[in-house]
């Protein structure tokens, strides 16, 4: 009985801290990546498709999940690096004053390889007018 309870006793104090050192590492996590739309407008001369003009800043090792856009996508960094993966082409890591093209439909993903400095992109986007200007991939 006696070695019952302090078995039982030990699994609750290994429970609890394990949860604390869990939470620890989840609050560690860098934060999700921000997104601020500067400009979405159709294009008056191209039937059924819009620009959208955007800023993407991520924190240092922040991922951004694998997505694709309904159109031709162009991405210039501003600061920082930006590694990214995208189907059918090897990796690339685009750093600050490069500018790199994402064909349309092409499902992508990228991570700040920096693990101290946060990055910033600008991004221009020609879509097919109606659809979301991102979607997710699993």
């Amino acid at each position: 009985m006696n070695r019952t309870v302090v078995m039982i006793t030990l699994a609750f104090v290994v429970g609890i801290a394990g949860g604390m050192i869990g939470n620890q590492v989840l609050v560690a996590q860098p934060q999700p990546f921000k997104r601020t739309a500067l400009l979405k407008t159709d294009l008056t001369e191209v039937a059924g498709k819009e620009a959208v003009v955007l800023t993407v800043e991520g924190a240092p090792e922040v991922v951004i999940g694998k997505h694709y856009h309904p159109g031709e996508e162009f991405i210039y960094v501003m600061e920082g690096s930006v590694a990214l993966e995208v189907e059918g082409k090897p990796p690339v890591t685009v750093n600050a004053g490069e500018v790199y093209h994402i064909p349309a439909k092409a499902v992508h993903g990228g991570k700040n390889p920096s693990t101290t400095a946060s990055f910033k992109v600008l991004t221009f986007g020609v879509f097919d007018k109606g659809q979301p200007d991102t979607t997710r991939v699993q």
